[in-house]
């Protein structure tokens, strides 16, 4: 995978596939990340310093 990060959870392996600037954590920005099929959850961070803020998990269908 080009340009993606490979980040350790728990026993398994993940992936940081790129990132978004939204001005805010809208429904709007969220039903964008979780068009993709494959991305099942969402780190939020804070634009200055990169600090994770939380997560949104894919809604259960």
């Amino acid at each position: 995978m080009a340009g993606a990060r490979e980040a350790g959870t728990q026993g398994s392996t993940a992936y940081i596939l790129g990132g978004r600037l939204v001005e805010a954590v809208g429904d709007d920005a969220l039903r964008n990340a979780f068009d993709d099929p494959s991305v099942p959850l969402v780190h939020v961070r804070a634009v200055e310093y990169g600090c994770f803020l939380y997560e949104v998990r894919r809604p259960s269908a």
